[in-house]
């Protein structure tokens, strides 16, 4: 995103038009210029969007996300200044992590079509702590100037992008004609399911998930299972066997293993996982260190 000069130092960018900027402004109103896929983040203060004839408060702790097709234009006009961080992904660059991903629709999606969700919270995809550093890198007395900001952007390139991607697959998966019911409908199912890839291990009810999420135990089992393909305990069950799995190359015992992937004991960790891989944890394992 290219707000006027003045308003952003540059940190990093390069010839293909990935960069990332810091921004420190207090009054603002302009046009966004955006090629490829551009993402902005406000660590303090608030700014206005306008996309696409939509409005959008990003203030902190949320982002911005835009293609070179949003009609996109910036205000602020705050007490306080406005804290944010820039960055831009060229357009080849997110084939290239969608074709690793093999999410190559998605990307079509993403940066050629002008009516998806714009505004997120950092949270729903676990950049809290990602902001926080990044707000203490560029904004506080404690700022390192040997900072390799070409390292910071590729890091969340790397963990972000691909959920971007899923979240497009996901939202074409949501029921109904209306666009804010749609992004509201995924957002809590998002939600969920980040509990889910979060605390894996946690003894899940779908009564404390759904209120967590914030919905009916009945709307969440319908929508999770309508957009993810599974019902959430089944989607856990398999979050909690690939994780033992990546597990078992070391020497932890597999009664302790069984217990620390969320299951009562080592017959049903065994049984479950021979169901999901085909061979018992012990098989395995033995293939694993042969």
């Amino acid at each position: 995103m290219h707000p006027a000069a003045p308003l952003n130092r540059i940190l990093f960018a390069d010839t293909m038009g990935n960069a990332l900027r810091c921004s420190r402004v207090q009054t603002y109103q302009g046009e966004v210029e955006v090629s490829g896929l551009a993402l902005k983040f406000v660590t303090r203060g608030c700014e206005n969007y306008r996309v696409n004839g939509r409005d959008f408060a990003v203030n902190g702790g949320r982002f911005l996300v835009a293609n070179h097709l949003r009609s996109t234009q910036v205000e602020v006009n705050g007490k306080d200044e406005a804290l944010g961080i820039c960055v831009d992904f060229s357009a080849d660059w997110v084939v290239q992590m969608a074709a690793l991903a093999d999410m190559e629709a998605e990307a079509e999606r993403l940066l050629n079509r002008s009516w998806e969700t714009s505004l997120f919270e950092a949270a729903s995809f676990g950049l809290q702590n990602w902001l926080q550093n990044a707000h203490t890198a560029y904004f506080s007395s404690k700022a390192d100037g040997k900072l390799d900001h070409a390292r910071t952007m590729w890091d969340l390139g790397a963990q972000l992008i691909p959920d971007l991607l899923q979240w497009q697959r996901h939202f074409s998966a949501t029921g109904g004609s209306c666009l804010a019911t749609r992004e509201a409908r995924l957002k809590v199912i998002w939600q969920a399911k980040r509990l889910l890839d979060q605390q894996p291990q946690h003894a899940w009810k779908l009564e404390s998930l759904a209120k967590e999420a914030g919905m009916s135990k009945f709307h969440l089992l319908r929508q999770f299972k309508q957009v993810f393909g599974l019902p959430p305990h089944q989607y856990l069950l398999q979050k909690r066997l690939h994780w033992a799995k990546s597990q078992l190359s070391g020497s932890q015992a597999l009664s302790e293993l069984a217990i620390e992937a969320g299951f009562a004991d080592l017959a049903a960790f065994s049984k479950a996982f021979k169901k999901q891989f085909g061979e018992s944890p012990s098989h395995l394992r033995q293939l694993s260190n042969f």
